[in-house]
């Protein structure tokens, strides 16, 4: 495993942290989002991977560490008995990536996607689990391994009822919304960084919001790291096919 992701911080890590954390947030426009979904399409891969490439350019250009992991977290629901189970199942997956300044996107795609694809192979193997095989040296201060988390969330084929009588019979129709994210209100940040995504399907945007740690950056740094996130966004959209 490579060194965790040596961020730029605007504040000395402290020996003892509180892990107070705060959100920037940003929005990939609905048709840039379209262009990454269309991308992702043509590239036979998810617009999840395709973000996750987006965002790893950007840590590449913050730090130029050209060997880094940034652990993906997934909902570990793979079986069919476990969808209806209440509980948390999520786990962190790390996916690590070698960058290079003549690196072209589609070349970091494919090595983004290929190590997404490797690590879902293996998401039911706990993190904890992972960490201890590895032993890698602990602080008080940090997350074994990992100090950048990924997450990405669609809800294009989920929606919830509303107004639905409990004891109508089955085949009474029930008014159906579209499922949004709640506001996250969290002030904690477990990592460094974690990128929050959010998509509501073909035609719509794509919602960021990036939780930081706020005794390591100020909110005007992790703001233009999200401005920067969008601007790349932009940038690789121009590499999709036309609709």
């Amino acid at each position: 495993m490579p060194e965790t992701l040596a961020l730029p911080y605007d504040f000395e890590v402290r020996e003892e942290r509180d892990f107070r954390g705060d959100f920037e947030r940003g929005t990939i426009a609905p048709a840039v989002a379209d262009a990454l979904r269309r991308l992702a399409r043509a590239r036979r891969t998810t617009t999840s991977n395709v973000v996750l490439a987006v965002f790893k350019l950007v840590l590449f250009q913050l730090t130029k560490q050209e060997d880094f992991c940034v652990g993906v977290s997934v909902a570990n629901r793979s079986r069919a008995e476990l969808e209806n189970l209440i509980g948390f199942f999520v786990n962190i997956l790390p996916v690590r990536t070698r960058c290079s300044e003549s690196m072209e996107f589609d070349e970091l795609l494919a090595q983004v996607t290929a190590a997404a694809d490797e690590a879902l192979e293996h998401q039911d193997y706990p993190f904890d689990l992972l960490v201890q095989k590895v032993n890698p040296a602990r602080a008080n201060n940090r997350q074994p391994l990992l100090n950048v988390v990924y997450g990405f969330q669609n809800y294009s084929d989920v929606h919830v009822e509303v107004g639905a009588d409990a004891t109508a019979s089955a085949s009474a129709a029930a008014e159906l919304a579209p499922a949004r994210e709640f506001e996250r209100t969290f002030r904690t940040s477990k990592f460094d960084l974690t990128l929050f995504v959010d998509d509501h399907g073909a035609g719509q945007q794509l919602a960021l919001a990036l939780e930081y740690d706020t005794g390591l950056f100020r909110p005007e740094t992790v703001r233009r790291q999200v401005q920067l996130l969008e601007r790349f966004a932009g940038m690789v959209a121009k590499l999709a096919p036309p609709a």
